[in-house]
């Protein structure tokens, strides 16, 4: 995260970083939180994972936290970004993603199987349920960044994937 940070600051300068948004609790996951609570910045998490982003601060740290109950939104005005809560899914109980409704941009975490190249595996249980949130909560997706790699989807390619799945599962039958 230290580095991204820096990648980001190349990009939008010495701002603050208000905000630090962990998907969940998983361990791969919450390595983030001692970068983001150095930088002061409030760490978004559900109630049911702040024990262990607490602990994952690291001794001494008191990071403040804002806790989503389904969803929230944060904004300046003149940007907008929602947070939802779209677990339970296969993966875990509680899984937040990041949607920027004016873009179509989501930011998700282990819902897809993207490799770093070549065509995307059919789709596994984690995929449908994020394609059920977003269809749910009336999400307009047209692009889908991944915490686990530097691909980036679109929401075709993610259909694509999920057609494969009916397909290997009916020739299964």
């Amino acid at each position: 995260i230290p580095d991204r940070i820096a990648e980001l600051r190349k990009k939008v300068g010495d701002k603050p970083i208000r905000y630090g948004v962990i998907s969940h609790h998983h361990g791969d996951h919450v390595l983030g939180v001692p970068a983001y609570a150095a930088e002061e910045a409030k760490i978004v998490t559900v109630a049911a994972h702040e024990s262990t982003l607490r602990a994952a601060a690291g001794e001494g740290a008191d990071p403040e936290f804002v806790l989503v109950e389904g969803s929230m939104v944060l904004g300046d005005g003149d940007r907008r970004i929602e947070i939802h809560d779209v677990g339970p899914t296969p993966h875990t109980e509680h899984l937040l993603v990041a949607y920027l409704p004016e873009q179509g941009i989501i930011f998700e975490a282990d819902h897809i199987a993207v490799p770093q190249t070549g065509p995307l595996p059919p789709a596994i249980s984690n995929t449908k349920a994020l394609d059920k949130a977003m269809s749910d909560r009336g999400m307009r997706v047209s692009t889908i960044v991944g915490a686990h790699s530097p691909r980036i989807l679109t929401i075709d390619d993610m259909k694509a994937a999920l057609e494969k799945e009916s397909k290997t599962r009916v020739a299964a039958q």
